[in-house]
């Protein structure tokens, strides 16, 4: 792995660096009777959301590939609802690289091996200048493992996808007027593709999930997240998913070492 990809990896992990949207996909119409059922099991798998766990924790390899940057890294990801998130990435022998901490508000990111650590709020010029458009750090928990954000949605509209892989659905959060497209299977009830709308409905981020690990509440294997903002490809690989970890909001901070630069960008 290059000592860039290891600089790089604050962008990556803020899904920053990632290949553009493919648009919006080919879509058919449902019949009356399909309609119901697919709304149905919709509303049935919204409605479980509030029996899965608020926390994980799992190990993951993040994959990155761009015209500037390239590698991969292995590590741990601990998360709990609604925005918390601590990355922890290591070498070939276990030993910790870098740690990312995020709670929604503000960020931190440890070089260790550098002695370096940057800090700042999520709504600084700096993080959004890495972040996607439509990537909302409040709710990050619930995109991470393809559930949905909290809130009542509204179903707008829906049709087939027109490679009978499940059935898209326009949702709109009615807190924040935010609007999404999102691919539904109905018969697994689980969240395929979730693409985040801009005011044209035109969709300015996409994440697929796949690879899901049975269970009441089905986790995903594989996360790919896309951006029209960024060029490059970032793939998320999870394993061993942990959902009875109890953790608290001193899980999710990290203290550097006495002698570590510390750089605030704004």
């Amino acid at each position: 792995m290059r000592v860039s990809f290891r600089k790089a990896l604050l962008s990556l992990l803020l899904a920053a660096l990632v290949h553009g949207c493919s648009g919006l996909p080919a879509r058919i119409p449902l019949s009356g009777p399909e309609s119901l059922q697919v709304r149905g099991s919709f509303k049935e798998m919204a409605a479980g959301q509030g029996q899965c766990s608020s926390s994980v924790d799992a190990d993951i390899t993040v994959t990155l590939g761009s015209k500037f940057y390239s590698g991969t890294m292995s590590g741990y990801l601990q998360a709990m609802a609604p925005a918390a998130l601590k990355i922890i990435g290591v070498n070939p022998f276990g030993q910790p690289l870098v740690v990312l901490i995020s709670d929604g508000e503000s960020f931190s990111y440890s070089l260790l091996n550098e002695s370096l650590s940057y800090s700042g709020a999520v709504d600084s010029a700096a993080f959004r200048r890495y972040a996607p458009a439509g990537f909302a750090p409040d709710n990050s928990f619930y995109l991470l493992i393809g559930r949905l954000k909290p809130g009542r949605v509204l179903i707008l509209g829906d049709s087939a996808d027109s490679g009978g892989k499940g059935a898209w659905l326009e949702l709109e959060n009615e807190q924040d007027g935010s609007r999404s497209l999102v691919l539904f299977d109905p018969e697994q009830q689980l969240l395929l593709k979730y693409l985040q709308l801009d005011e044209t409905g035109e969709p300015v981020m996409e994440i697929i999930y796949s690879d899901h690990y049975p269970g009441l509440c089905k986790l995903p294997g594989r996360i790919k997240i896309s951006s029209d903002a960024h060029a490059g490809s970032l793939v998320i690989r999870l394993s061993n998913w942990q959902t009875a970890t109890p953790f608290s909001s001193a899980d999710f901070k990290f203290e550097p070492p006495p002698g570590f630069k510390r750089v605030t960008v704004k």
